[in-house]
């Protein structure tokens, strides 16, 4: 079965999803509605937005052009927002309001335009982060995990990722970092698949730390046990 790359917490058993899924891109012409144009647009905009993020860490950006994007009617959808194949494109639940397309467009291409090596839960931290940014909806100091709200924004995962963050500026020396300059070096991990991006986790923490952080498994408690222990 080709591997589907999932963008929300499960609610159906995983395999379930998976087959539910294939059959969606398998006979996506029957699943699949015509864009309108403003559907179109804010495509193209959410494509722009993501695009000019992953810019400003100094990766270049992949284009995700409308005809990447499939929005798949309601009665046809499983469970979630959004999930992409590599192959085949963004899949996305159609909304009534076509300004609700926007932040699970904006999260889907930040998962498309990255390479998703980290443990799931940092994952989606990251990226609903970079979703915020994209949106113009986080402050700049922590993460945010209050400042956008709604079933699709991962608020457990986000808080975790505040408390690694914390920890790192706390443990460094008094100007040599802040919390946003420390993120930027876990969005470059995601965008380019460059954990040697991470490597200053071995200075702050100890040896071994990115290695342990890379072989969490994909759960929430896996990563919270981790960054609590360090």
């Amino acid at each position: 079965m080709e591997k589907f790359e999932k963008s929300f917490s499960p609610k159906q058993d995983l395999d379930f999803r998976r087959e539910a899924w294939k059959h969606i891109v398998d006979n996506v012409e029957h699943h699949e509605r015509e864009k309108s144009l403003a559907e179109t647009e804010v495509i193209r905009d959410a494509d722009n937005r993501t695009s000019q993020i992953i810019k400003s860490y100094g990766i270049q950006a992949i284009s995700v052009t409308p005809d990447i994007v499939h929005l798949i009617k309601a009665e046809s959808w499983i469970d979630g927002h959004a999930f992409f194949s590599r192959e085949q494109g963004l899949f996305i639940r159609e909304t009534q309001e076509c300004d609700q397309l926007s932040m699970p467009l904006v999260h889907e291409m930040f998962h498309y335009k990255g390479v998703n090596y980290l443990p799931v839960p940092l994952t989606e931290a990251i990226i609903e982060r970079l979703t915020a940014q994209a949106l113009n909806l986080e402050n700049k100091n922590l993460s945010g995990s209050q400042v956008f709200s709604g079933i699709y924004t991962y608020p457990d995962f986000r808080l975790i990722l505040d408390g690694l963050l914390s920890l790192i500026k706390s443990r460094t020396p008094e100007g040599a970092t802040n919390d946003f300059h420390s993120f930027s070096f876990f969005a470059r991990a995601h965008l380019a698949g460059s954990t040697g991006q991470l490597e200053f986790l071995n200075k702050i923490f100890g040896p071994g730390t990115l290695d342990g952080l890379l072989k969490l498994n994909d759960d929430p408690d896996s990563l919270s046990s981790f960054v609590k222990n360090l």
